[in-house]
């Protein structure tokens, strides 16, 4: 099966710690399962690209991105 490189962006990777500090603030079992599951998703990316919506974006040259 080919696999695929994931690229997590330095915005993207900012706002994934900051949600997920605010939501260890407010429900912190919670923040572990949504974490857990948002590491989960990233890895199904590697193999699986096309299992989630692409997006529209807004800067030339920048092809692929995945929600």
């Amino acid at each position: 099966m080919k696999r695929y490189r994931v690229i997590i962006t330095p915005f993207a990777g900012e706002n994934i710690r900051e949600a997920h500090e605010w939501l260890k603030a407010e429900n912190p079992t919670y923040a572990a399962k949504w974490l857990s599951g948002i590491k989960d998703k990233i890895l199904e990316l590697e193999t699986f690209p096309e299992s989630h919506a692409g997006v529209t974006c807004c800067c030339p040259g920048e092809r692929g991105i995945r929600r």
